[in-house]
């Protein structure tokens, strides 16, 4: 694909570049030019100015007549380069810039005509003539960062970008800068749009950044004509590729932007136009019986409306649908930097749509679900272990009355893989997300059943930990459900905590009760949860209130894996477990045996 041709998949036929390099002066412009700068530019004047130029950076005002002399001998060519020199020298400290040839290769591909090579005294007026007058859709702007001409530190392309912006202009623009490379073009991208954008990155046009470098000819063997024109043809199509994303990508959350209000409007208009009859009997009424928030179903009926119209929006509306197909177009366009490592926002948006944080399941104190993750307290400095709960959805729900359909699920030991592409055997599960930035795994050997009355004590508390203080109320905000079931087990924890107290000869923390019994499993990762940790009152102190006393089972909720993953996870679990296993086989060849006890589930 050529250029010019990726450029037309963009909607554009007419490039436009604005650059100092098209700058002309008169000699009055030169001179007030070489007299600002006179002790930086000596350097790359012509013989006879430079005894000029020493005159007037050590303020002898006869160096003026003589420098308007010798500007005044140069033909119009010798002033154009001139200046060109200047404005090299300008730019940072004769920082390599494009050669004539490869600007002339750049104009090629893209046909550029010279009328369309503006300097930037020129640039702001035409452009905004253009956006007014007949739309500039069909326009891309190829636009400097820097003019060299101005100061040391301006950036005269982002305003003109900002000029663009407030004009309401559809055109394509890319800055072209020395002050980015190859590798960091998307940081020097998100830089300029914190300038461009301060109130948000769809306040303005999207910011494609085209690094110079890229325009080089990569080595000696590229420096005949042939070589450096594929240099130049590459790196335009790779920069093209670049600004369509970032265009159709800003067009489409732009459009989105504006229709979330409308979405929100109209779903929050069907929602009250249900009589408060209805509401009751069909969302109140119902999430009381299964046990949810009351509110469950406003926020179900909202996210299901709103959710149905950004489908809407992105299969069916004309404009988006474009978009798509300008970037499906551009996919035979290879790009040459590295992208397998993630970007951290990649692992953000994929982490919310898997995993609820614990401040979310914590804060709010949100009964047990299938999904829930813990944490166990490190025991003599070791690493701090971690669990999964898996249960049927519908048998982890507490019941209005306090009850529900399982006493008790599967508590799953959580295991990271020593890499991300660590193969899993067989009795190990995939988490399907990074979590901490390592991979985990449900470790399927590792599991026991709990008590689910007795971890409902994590969702009493906003801080997620699994322990009973003595005394403890249920807050009378919780769901019907919750309060039912906690006023039961505290009564039983507290009835628990008066015998131990009560024992005479023996340590009460090594008196194990049934009623403080959490796991099946005493071994293992589970040995210092499976019975909860007797905690003695303390004395109360003026300065300093002694504690309650009350038990712990050194476990906290950290989060939750979200829906359908957590499902998936429960399935993949009963799965396995239920999977035929056969005795070993005798007569098998030795050389397989190892590979026998790995496909055999009463071996491995």
């Amino acid at each position: 694909m050529k250029p010019i041709e990726a450029l037309k998949l963009l909607g554009s036929t007419r490039v436009i570049w604005i650059d100092d390099r098209f700058a002309t002066a008169s000699a009055a412009e030169l001179i007030d030019l070489l007299t600002e700068h006179a002790d930086v530019v000596v350097d790359v004047s012509p013989e006879p100015m430079k005894g000029a130029l020493h005159k007037i950076a050590d303020s002898d005002d006869t160096g003026n007549q003589e420098l308007e002399q010798a500007v005044a001998n140069l033909t119009g060519q010798e002033r154009i380069n001139l200046l060109r020199q200047v404005q090299l020298k300008l730019e940072d400290n004769g920082t390599a810039d494009l050669s004539d040839e490869q600007i002339e290769s750049v104009c090629a591909h893209l046909a550029i005509s010279n009328e369309d090579r503006w300097p930037f005294d020129k640039a702001e007026d035409a452009m905004l003539q253009l956006a007014k007058d007949a739309g500039d859709t069909a326009i891309s702007y190829i636009i400097d960062l820097n003019d060299a001409q101005g100061a040391a530190d301006n950036t005269r392309g982002l305003d003109l970008l900002k000029a663009l912006h407030g004009a309401g202009s559809k055109a394509t623009a890319l800055l072209l800068t020395h002050y980015a490379t190859k590798s960091n073009e998307a940081e020097k991208e998100l830089e300029l749009r914190s300038i461009l954008s301060p109130e948000g990155p769809l306040d303005g046009s999207p910011v494609c950044v085209i690094a110079k470098e890229r325009l080089y000819a990569v080595d000696e063997a590229g420096s005949t004509v042939e070589g450096r024109d594929g240099v130049v043809a590459q790196a335009l199509r790779i920069a093209i590729k670049r600004a369509g994303l970032r265009r159709n990508v800003h067009e489409v959350l732009v459009r989105v932007q504006s229709h979330i209000d409308k979405a929100f409007k109209t779903a929050s208009n069907n929602l009250l136009e249900v009589p408060p009859e209805q509401l009751d009997e069909y969302a109140i009424s119902r999430a009381y019986a299964e046990g949810v928030s009351e509110l469950h179903v406003v926020e179900r009926a909202l996210t299901a409306s709103m959710s149905e119209s950004f489908r809407h929006l992105f299969s069916v509306d004309a404009a988006t649908r474009e978009n798509e197909r300008r970037l499906r177009s551009l996919r035979s366009v290879p790009l040459d930097i590295d992208a397998t490592i993630h970007h951290q926002m990649l692992e953000t948006f994929r982490k919310l749509e898997v995993w609820e944080s614990d401040h979310l399941v914590n804060k709010g104190c949100s009964p047990l679900a299938c999904g829930d993750v813990f944490d166990m307290d490190s025991q003599g400095g070791a690493p701090a272990q971690r669990f999964i709960l898996l249960a049927q959805p519908c048998d982890v729900t507490l019941r209005p009355s306090g009850d529900r359909d399982a006493e008790a699920g599967f508590l799953v030991l959580l295991k990271p893989l020593a890499t991300i592409d660590t193969p899993a055997n067989q009795k190990q599960i995939r988490l399907p997300f990074l979590l901490d930035g390592k991979q985990w795994v449900c470790e399927l050997r590792k599991t026991t059943s709990i008590r689910l009355d007795l971890l409902d004590l994590v969702s009493y508390r906003p801080d997620g930990c699994l322990l009973y203080d003595y005394g403890q109320a249920v807050p009378d905000w919780l769901l019907p459900g919750q309060q039912a079931s906690g006023k039961y087990v505290f009564k039983a924890l507290k009835d628990a905590f008066d015998a131990r107290s009560a024992v005479k000869g023996t340590p009460a923390k090594d008196i194990k009760d049934s009623r403080c019994q959490l796991t099946l499993s005493a071994k293992g990762p589970f040995q210092h949860i499976a019975y909860g940790s007797f905690v003695e009152a303390k004395a109360a102190k003026e300065d300093a209130p002694g504690a309650t006393g009350g038990f712990n089972w050194n476990l906290r909720r950290v989060g939750r894996v979200r829906m359908p993953y957590a499902s998936a996870l429960l399935g993949s679990y009963l799965a396995i477990v239920d999977r035929d296993a056969f005795d070993l086989d005798y007569l098998k060849p030795k050389t397989a045996r190892a590979a026998d006890a790995a496909s055999c589930g009463a071996c491995s």
